[in-house]
């Protein structure tokens, strides 16, 4: 949270020393680079699996085209690293007790979106909404001893080592933000918070979580 309010404190700098002046987006393209800063997060999986995320940091790029003042379309790309802590229970068969194990998930997601701009003016609040893919790729501690275990994310899986393929699965979400735009040609600064959710196969259905995001553009 330190780090988005450190975000939001730059953006704002730097939108009160370059100033604004009024202008159409009507046809610009822009290009943003987006710090964000993922919240924390619980999930609890099958058989009583469960896993702890911590705030993750992560860095996205974005294209967005202006159809008009109000309504732009774009993708972007971002990739983010998330500590967490995991508990890992002993499935069919096993008669080994559940242990605790902690590492790093490595995601990325690739995702389309639509923004619709509430002010046609240099200033203006906005809500967005995007759907697109996310790669997870936890990275899990071996087990104690062989035979079937079931895993945050994975499930039951068996054998002397954890599974170690990552996951693509369908994710979608919405935001709603301020946008502050630069003298023409210079870009824009846009502050924003989302949610995204993740479709899963099995408990608990959804993969949710927040995300807070400061983007910085430049247009042409």
């Amino acid at each position: 949270m330190k780090v988005f309010t450190g975000l939001v404190i730059v953006a704002l700098s730097i939108c009160e020393a370059l100033g604004q002046t009024s202008f159409s987006r009507t046809g610009l393209r822009e290009y943003s680079l987006q710090p964000h800063v993922l919240g924390s997060r619980s999930y609890d999986f099958e058989g009583g699996a469960k896993a702890q995320l911590d705030t993750g940091l992560g860095i996205g790029l974005g294209v967005a085209h202006h159809w008009n003042d109000h309504l732009a379309f774009g993708y972007d790309i971002a990739i983010a690293s998330v500590d967490y802590r995991a508990t890992v229970v002993p499935g069919a068969g096993n008669a080994g007790a559940a242990f605790d194990t902690s590492d790093v998930m490595e995601r990325a997601t690739l995702r389309v979106n639509a923004t619709w701009h509430l002010l046609a003016g240099p200033s203006t609040p906005f809500v967005t909404a995007n759907v697109g893919v996310t790669h997870l790729d936890p990275d899990i501690q071996a087990p104690p001893a062989g035979g079937c275990w079931i895993y945050p994310w994975w499930g039951q899986f068996c054998g002397a080592a954890p599974p170690t393929h990552g996951m693509t699965r369908l994710s979608y979400g919405g935001g709603a933000g301020w946008r502050f735009d630069l003298e023409r040609n210079r870009g824009s600064v846009r502050l924003l918070v989302s949610g995204e959710a993740i479709d899963w196969p099995g408990p608990p259905g959804q993969l949710r979580n927040v995300e807070f995001r400061a983007d910085f553009a430049a247009r042409f």
